[in-house]
């Protein structure tokens, strides 16, 4: 699939819940696992990762902790994961990286 370089609120939701699920599932959690410890239903948590529901700031952050990561994280695909990254175009996914703390791809972090 090639890149979608105009994104929608369609296709951040898509891209959030793909991130969402795969980081889920590299910690072999289930849904109603980390539905439960997020305080909101397995049903609700499915369609977020889904990209057919919003989720709130409040929800978000409560995922995020059940998951054991950072919030911004959500929104910094792992290395490995280019399902997220064919829905953002290049400047939104360097946006993302700037969030998430995290250096330009080709760059180097030197130390002073």
């Amino acid at each position: 699939m090639p890149f979608a370089y105009s994104e929608s609120a369609r296709t951040v939701r898509e891209a959030l819940g793909a991130v969402l699920r795969q980081r889920r599932e590299a910690l072999h959690r289930t849904l109603t696992e980390v539905a439960t410890e997020a305080a909101v239903s397995p049903a609700h948590l499915s369609e977020v990762e889904r990209g057919r529901k919003e989720v709130s700031t409040e929800r978000l952050l409560a995922v995020a902790h059940a998951l054991g990561v950072r919030p911004a994280d959500h929104v910094q695909p792992a290395p490995e994961d280019s399902t997220a990254d064919r829905f953002f175009s290049p400047r939104t996914r360097r946006q993302c990286r700037e969030f998430a703390g995290a250096p330009e791809q080709g760059t180097k972090e030197v130390e002073e």
